[in-house]
């Protein structure tokens, strides 16, 4: 029986190779980047889905406003994990700080009373994402003078945020010509939907309830989740190693669940 990816590029050949190429040129496809496309994509998905898992044995992982391609498997082993092209933090505090993001994302559904399936996204001031990690930062290490204000925004964030804009989990709203001189706390920034395909609880009981663990089952639930290599993981939980997770395998099991429960 031939697949019905066929029989869509018999109707519309040009459509079908510009969502396939979108869904390669980033690591989400947001509805805005092109409606049509979206559309198109959203109403033939399982067509899609049948034409990556049948060549590629790919993820194709959707809801109402986001898509993405989850690969399980990295086939060039010759291409070492600090060569691929790759959301991921290097070290523990840009990791601790990944979740402490996710945490001030759902914080920000709840405060607006919003729901991750609205149109519209939440927007926050970097000041108040800034102001949320130092808090989180002092609770999880309350001994520690090093998680100044200044410190968290130099040597923490600086890191983080260009990570979190280029792999779309956020969009800084340029600010008008006349306030040029804006203060970067009080700089817009947009949380897009790629947040809420993360199980943020997750991730950070992993880093945050089982730091002196080695191969436990929460690092092991933090590889799943971010699909790096395990032993990677359970450095970053002793506090020293590297925290990755490939562009096309960052969803993982979470993913699955949250596309399929808004299918259904």
């Amino acid at each position: 029986m031939e697949m019905g990816i066929f029989e869509l590029i018999e109707k519309n050949e040009e459509k079908v190779r510009a969502v396939l190429n979108i869904l390669l040129e980033s690591a989400y496809f947001y509805e805005p980047d092109s409606e049509d496309c979206f559309r198109y994509l959203y109403r033939y998905r399982r067509e899609f889905f049948e034409f990556y898992k049948k060549f590629y044995d790919w993820d194709l992982i959707i809801d109402s406003k986001c898509a993405r391609l989850y690969k399980g498997k990295w086939y060039n082993d010759s291409i070492k994990l600090a060569a691929r092209e790759q959301f991921g933090f290097r070290r523990r505090d840009e990791c601790i700080a990944f979740m402490c993001f996710l945490e001030f994302y759902e914080k920000l559904l709840e405060e607006n009373n919003m729901t991750a399936e609205q149109k519209d996204n939440p927007m926050f001031k970097f000041g108040d994402l800034l102001f949320y990690c130092k808090k989180r930062f002092n609770e999880l290490f309350p001994q520690s003078e090093v998680y100044t204000e200044e410190f968290i925004r130099s040597d923490i964030l600086r890191g983080v945020m260009p990570q979190l804009e280029k792999f779309r989990f956020i969009v800084l709203q340029k600010p008008d010509s006349g306030l040029v001189g804006l203060q970067k706390n009080e700089y817009i920034y947009e949380a897009l939907p790629a947040c809420h395909h993360y199980n943020h609880t997750r991730l950070s009981s992993a880093v945050f309830d089982d730091e002196n663990s080695t191969a436990t089952s929460e690092s092991e639930s933090i590889a799943e989740e971010l699909d790096s290599d395990s032993t990677e993981f359970d450095k970053a939980a002793e506090k020293s190693g590297d925290v990755s997770a490939d562009t096309n395998t960052s969803f993982a099991e979470t993913c699955n669940i949250v596309s399929e429960g808004r299918e259904n």
